[in-house]
C-alpha cells in the first residue's frame, strides 16, 4: 500500500532525502493495525516538506518494500503478526544508499522493552499512548538530522580510507595498497599455483620536465601517465604509483618473460606517445624491470629487489625493458639485501681501496694521468673487482655514500702525492644516477677544500649512455662541475653511438673510446674507422682522445697512425695499489721505451 501526502511546505528539515533539494522524503510506516497506522499518518501531516509515505501491514510486506525502495525513515510497530518489529533492522543498513533511522512505536512500553529496543539499534522509541504529532514529528526530524550527520561521517571515513590507500594525484593504488595486494598475490601463488609478473617502472625524463616547466607541469605528466597505464590495466591487474615518477604493476596470470615483455611493450608505447601539457608537446620515456613469480621469487622483498634491479639496468642501458631472468644471466647484477648489508659494513670498516692505472702518451711514453679504480679488499685477503659489486651498489641506497667515499679516497691520495711532489691528474668514474643530484658540484667543492686539492686535477668519467638517456640533466650537472673547475670525460664512447651534435652541447675536454673497439684493433676494421673518425673530430674541437683497452703492444703504432696519442691498458700497466704504482711510475718512461724497442726489433 502506498499513501502519498503533500503537506504544506514549512521550514525544511535537514534530511538525507532533501540533501538534493529535489527528492521528497521517503517514509515507511509498518503496523498490522489499520487504525494505528492511520493515526501515525495523521501525525505526519504536520511534518514540514514533501513526504511520500509507504504502508506495510506485516514484516514480510515491509521487507519487500525495503528491497524495492531506499527509505529515509521507517516507523514500525513493536509487535507484528509475523514477527517483532525489531527484526526489520536486519533488512536495512549495509544495502541502503542512505542511512535509515528506525523509530519504534509500540503499545508494550515497559522499561525493559525500551532498553532492548535502543540496544538493538533503533533511533528512538515512542509508546503508543504518548503518540501525537508534537512527539512524532520532532523525533523524525532529529532522526533525519542524525542520518545526515552519519552519512557525512561515513563519506568522510571513505575519503580518509581512500586517501590512505590511493594516490591523490593519479587516483592509482599507493605503495601500501600495492604491497598488500602483492602479499596477497604471493600467498595465492603459493596456495593455488597462480603465476604473475611484477613490473617496476620509472619515467626517463621526468626531472627535466619539473626543472624546465615546473612542478605543476610535472604533476600533469604524472596524471596523464597514470591514465594511460590504467587504460592498459585488466580488472585483475594492479597499477600503482609508488612515489615520485616511480610506478609498479602486478599482472596476474603471466607465466613467461615473453608474455610479460609483450605487456611491457604496450606500456612503453603508451607512455612514449607525445602528450600535451600547458600547450607544449612533451615526450617522456619509461624504463621497465620485470620479475616473474615464482620463477624469480615467491615473496615480496625478493620480487621487489629483483624487479628494481632489472629496472635500473633498463634505466642505465640501451634496452628499455629488462626481465630479471635476463639480468640473472650475469651473476651479481641484481641487488641482494644481504650483500648490500655486507658492502655497507665493508665501507664502514674502510675495506675499499683505490688501484691506479696510468694513461700514457704513446709518442713520448710519459704518464699524462691515472684512472682510479675501486677494489674491495676483503678481510680474508681476497681482492674483489668492481664488476662484482658496482652493479649491486648503483641501484641501491648506498650509491651516494659509495660515491663520496670514492672521491675522498682519491683526494686523500692526491693530497699525499702533492706533498711528495707527484703531480698527476686523476680520473674517477661516476654513476649516471649521480647526475640527478643537483648538489653534486657543491659536495665535491667541500671535499676539495677539506683535502686542499685543486679541482682541475680531477677528471670525472661519465658513460656515453648517461648523456643519451638524460641529456638535459647531464648538461646541467656538467656545467656546474665545469664551473667548479672539475673536468669531465666521456667514458665508453661508441657503446651508445652518441651523435656528435650531443658532444657540441657539452664542454667535454676528454673522450675515451670504448675498449671493445680497441682490444682487438686491426687495420681496415670498424674499430679502426671509428678511431680515425673520432680522432679527426677531437682534433678539430681540441678534445683529448684516450684509447682504453690497449691490451696488445701492436695496437700502439696503429693508434698513433690513426691520430690517437693517449692509451690505457694492460700492455702499458695493470691497475695497482698506490705504493706499487709509485714504484712503477719512478722508472715508467724508460721501461716503456725499452719495451717498445724490444717489440719493434
Amino acid at each position: 500500500m502506498e499513501h502519498q501526502s503533500r503537506f504544506p511546505s514549512a521550514e525544511p528539515a535537514v534530511t538525507a532525502a532533501t540533501k538534493t533539494g529535489l527528492a521528497p522524503l521517503q517514509l515507511l510506516v509498518v503496523d498490522d493495525d489499520d487504525v494505528d497506522r492511520e493515526r501515525i499518518i495523521r501525525c505526519l501531516r504536520h511534518f514540514p516538506g514533501e513526504v511520500n509515505i509507504r504502508q506495510a501491514c506485516s514484516l514480510a510486506e515491509a521487507t519487500a518494500a525495503i528491497n524495492e525502495t531506499p527509505f529515509d525513515t521507517i516507523i514500525v510497530d513493536g509487535r507484528l503478526g509475523d514477527g517483532e518489529g525489531l527484526e526489520i533492522l536486519s533488512q536495512i543498513g549495509a544495502d541502503q544508499d542512505v542511512i535509515c533511522p528506525v523509530i519504534l512505536v509500540t503499545g508494550f512500553s515497559t522499561e525493559r522493552d525500551a532498553v532492548k529496543a535502543m540496544r538493538s539499534g533503533v533511533f528512538d522509541y515512542i509508546p503508543k499512548n504518548e503518540l501525537d504529532s508534537a512527539r512524532l514529528v520532532p523525533v523524525v526530524q532529529n532522526g533525519l538530522r542524525w542520518a545526515d550527520a552519519q552519512a557525512k561521517l561515513c563519506e568522510a571515513e571513505k575519503q580518509l580510507q581512500r586517501r590512505s590507500l590511493y594516490d591523490s594525484l593519479t587516483d592509482l593504488p599507493n605503495r601500501d595498497l600495492f604491497f598488500d595486494r602483492l602479499d596477497q598475490a604471493c600467498a595465492n601463488a603459493a596456495r593455488y599455483k597462480i603465476t604473475f609478473a611484477v613490473m617496476m617502472m620509472d619515467l626517463d625524463h621526468f626531472k627535466q620536465v619539473n626543472d624546465t616547466l615546473g612542478h605543476a607541469a610535472g604533476d600533469e605528466v604524472l596524471r596523464q601517465v597514470g591514465k594511460r597505464l590504467m587504460g592498459l590495466c585488466r580488472q585483475s591487474d594492479t597499477i600503482s604509483r609508488l612515489s615520485g615518477d616511480e610506478f609498479a604493476a602486478i599482472c596476474l596470470g603471466i607465466n613467461s618473460a615473453e608474455t610479460a615483455t609483450i605487456v611491457a611493450e604496450k606500456i612503453l608505447a603508451a607512455v612514449n606517445s607525445p602528450m600535451i601539457v600547458n600547450g607544449k608537446v612533451l615526450s617522456v620515456g619509461i624504463s621497465i624491470g620485470i620479475v616473474l613469480c615464482p620463477q624469480q621469487g615467491d615473496e615480496r622483498q625478493k620480487l621487489m629487489a629483483s624487479a628494481d634491479g632489472a629496472m635500473y639496468m633498463a634505466k642505465t642501458g640501451l634496452r628499455k625493458i629488462v626481465c630479471a631472468s635476463d639480468a640473472e644471466a650475469e651473476p651479481g647484477t641484481l641487488p641482494a639485501q644481504a650483500l648490500l648489508n655486507e658492502l655497507e659494513e665493508a665501507m664502514d670498516r674502510r675495506e675499499f681501496a683505490m688501484y691506479y692505472q696510468p694513461k700514457i702518451n704513446l709518442n713520448t711514453y710519459k704518464v699524462v694521468g691515472v684512472e682510479a679504480l675501486m677494489r674491495w679488499c676483503t678481510p680474508l685477503g681476497g681482492v674483489v673487482a668492481p664488476d662484482k659489486f658496482i652493479p649491486i651498489i648503483e641501484p641501491s641506497y648506498l650509491l651516494y655514500k659509495f660515491t663520496m667515499m670514492s672521491i675522498e679516497l682519491v683526494l686523500e691520495q692526491m693530497a699525499d702525492w702533492a706533498q711528495r711532489g707527484i703531480m698527476l691528474d686523476v680520473a674517477l668514474n661516476i654513476s649516471a644516477r649521480m647526475l640527478e643530484d643537483g648538489n653534486l658540484a657543491e659536495e665535491f667543492k667541500k671535499r676539495f677544500a677539506k683535502f686542499n686539492v685543486r679541482a682541475e686535477m680531477l677528471t670525472l668519467e661519465i658513460t656515453e649512455t648517461a648523456i643519451i638517456q638524460n641529456p638535459e640533466a647531464a648538461r646541467r650537472v656538467a656545467a656546474n662541475l665545469s664551473a667548479a673547475g672539475i673536468k669531465l670525460s666521456i667514458d665508453d664512447f661508441g657503446a651508445g653511438f652518441t651523435s656528435f651534435s650531443h658532444l657540441q652541447n657539452f664542454s667535454i675536454p676528454e673522450i675515451k673510446i670504448d675498449k671493445d673497439y680497441i682490444i682487438n684493433l686491426k687495420e681496415n676494421s670498424f674499430g679502426a674507422s671509428l678511431v680515425k673518425c673520432v680522432s679527426a673530430f677531437c682534433k678539430s674541437e681540441n678534445i683529448r682522445l684516450v684509447a682504453e683497452g690497449v691490451e696488445h703492444r701492436e695496437s700502439w703504432q696503429l693508434l698513433r697512425e690513426m691520430g690517437c696519442m693517449i692509451g690505457q691498458g694492460y700492455s702499458i700497466a695493470r691497475p695497482a695499489p698506490a705504493a706499487e704504482f709509485e714504484v712503477w711510475l719512478s722508472t715508467s718512461e724508460q721501461r716503456l721505451k725499452n719495451a717498445e724497442y724490444e717489440y719493434l726489433h
